[in-house]
């Protein structure tokens, strides 16, 4: 509920921020109420693996939120030691077994890449999370990752890119007013 909270741009105020329970979640919930110190000092601790995200499937989930917090943030810093912690599981998708399911491994490296200003790198991982979110049928975080990758593209800003920034960006709002999301920003 807290990733989709995250989603719809409910949860700053809502009841499931209090709900957080790890430190990837309270690290998120800080992140989006603009108390970066606390979301920054969160994150830290898991980078640094003073904060053990849990266990087995909770890991993923965990890890998953992590990366929303970080690429939320803008901090190079902590993207890439989340990234870090991430890569070994590119092939994967976040989520705690079939209760949650925050997108692919994929789409969380391109969100942390792009924070590093990593443009190519961030375009590939999104190409590959459109995809694998669009074969599971995750409407909501295709059109996430377009939004992302229209803004990877704009910033990239290389020949052609224009065209798919705009489609891309149009797309992915159409998709994000039909499901009742918060504004997706674009380029």
């Amino acid at each position: 509920r807290l990733v989709a909270a995250c989603m719809r741009g409910t949860l700053a105020d809502g009841p499931t921020a209090a709900a957080a329970a790890d430190p990837a979640e309270q690290a998120l919930v800080a992140a989006v109420r603009g108390e970066s110190d606390r979301a920054s000092l969160l994150l830290r601790g898991i980078v640094l693996g003073v904060d053990r995200l849990p266990d087995g499937d909770d890991w993923l989930h965990a890890a998953g939120v992590a990366a929303l917090a970080a690429a939320e943030l803008g901090d190079p810093d902590l993207a890439d030691g989340v990234a870090e912690l991430l890569a070994p599981h590119r092939d994967l998708v976040c989520g705690r077994g079939y209760e949650t399911f925050v997108g692919a491994a994929t789409y969380h490296l391109g969100c942390l890449a792009a924070v590093g200003r990593q443009w190519g790198t961030a375009a590939g991982h999104l190409n590959t999370a459109i995809r694998v979110h669009g074969e599971l049928g995750a409407v909501a975080w295709v059109a996430l990752a377009q939004d992302a990758l229209a803004g990877v593209l704009a910033s990239r800003n290389l020949y052609g890119d224009r065209e798919d920034v705009e489609m891309l960006a149009e797309e992915a709002r159409r998709t994000a007013a039909r499901l009742g999301l918060r504004p997706l920003g674009g380029p």
